[in-house]
C-alpha cells in the first residue's frame, strides 16, 4: 500500500463521512458486513467516486445530489476526507475519462430512493428497486462506479444496480493502494 498516495486515472475512492446520512449508510454496511461473512473488509464506507481526467486536470467524479458530476480536484478531495482508495489491478483503457464523463452529460438524477432499496435487500437479500434499463435512469455513487467498471471490464456482468460501497471494497478486480484512517 503506497503511503505517499499520488492519483490516477481510474482510481477508486471509498470515503467515510461523519454526518447523519454516512453514518447511517455506515450503520447498515456494517450489518451487511457481518451478514454476508465479509470479514477481510476492515474498514466501512458510506461514499464512492472516481479519479477522471478533464483537459489534463486529475478531477473527482461523483453521483451527488444534482446528478454525476466532477467538482473537486483529486489531491484537493482526497487531502479534506477518510478514504480509502481502491486501484482496478488490469491496464485502465485511455477512454476511461470519456466513458465516466460521458455520465454527465446524459442527465442522471440522483436515485435519492437507494438508501430504501438498499437497506431492505441488506435485511431481506432482495433487491426491490429498478434493474436493468430503468436502473440506467437514476445513479447513485456505487452504482456510477461500478456502471463505469462494468461498461469497460464486464466486472459486474451487468448487475450493477444494488452495489454499494462495501460491494465496490470486495470487488476482487480491485487492490487497496492507500487508506487515511
Amino acid at each position: 500500500m503506497e503511503t505517499n498516495y499520488v492519483p490516477r486515472v481510474g482510481d477508486v475512492i471509498l470515503v467515510r463521512s461523519n454526518s447523519w446520512l454516512p453514518r447511517a449508510i455506515q450503520f447498515f454496511m456494517r450489518y451487511y458486513k457481518r451478514s454476508r461473512g465479509y470479514n477481510e473488509v476492515t474498514a466501512i464506507t458510506n461514499h464512492a467516486a472516481c479519479i477522471l481526467s478533464l483537459w489534463g486536470v486529475l478531477m473527482v467524479s461523483e453521483a451527488t445530489a444534482k446528478g454525476v458530476e466532477a467538482t473537486k480536484t483529486a489531491s484537493n478531495y482526497i487531502a479534506k476526507r477518510k478514504v480509502i482508495i481502491k486501484r482496478y489491478k488490469g491496464e485502465i483503457p485511455e477512454h476511461f475519462s470519456k466513458v465516466a464523463a460521458s455520465y454527465f452529460a446524459n442527465p442522471h438524477k440522483y436515485d435519492f430512493m437507494n438508501f430504501i432499496y438498499q437497506m431492505i435487500m441488506i435485511l431481506t437479500g432482495f433487491w426491490i428497486g429498478p434493474k436493468h434499463d430503468r436502473a440506467d435512469r437514476r445513479l447513485y455513487c456505487s452504482e456510477y462506479i461500478a456502471v463505469i467498471f462494468d461498461d469497460l471490464f464486464g466486472i459486474y456482468k451487468g448487475e450493477t444496480w444494488n452495489k454499494n460501497p462495501l460491494d465496490i471494497d470486495i470487488t476482487p478486480e480491485f487492490e487497496t493502494v492507500y487508506k487515511n484512517f
